[in-house]
């Protein structure tokens, strides 16, 4: 969803109903390639790492991805 979409909606509205689609996330599992692929699809400056249960574990930054990428080269 977008900002305006939040200003507009009801306060007392869940996220569930105002966003558009499921969120990018990945499990503690994924590779590097998979957690950029994330982050460049949706434009994000962090992808959520979530759990088997789709609870949050962490979050991966586009930093800690550049970091990586530095680092293996």
């Amino acid at each position: 969803c977008t900002l305006k979409d939040l200003v507009a909606a009801d306060p007392a509205a869940p996220l569930s109903r105002i966003m558009r689609e499921v969120p990018a996330q990945v499990t503690a599992d994924a590779d590097l390639r998979e957690v950029a692929r994330a982050a460049a699809k949706y434009n994000l400056l962090s992808v959520p790492v979530v759990d088997l249960a789709g609870m949050l574990m962490g979050m991966v930054t586009v930093d800690d991805i550049l970091s990586e990428l530095v680092d293996a080269r």
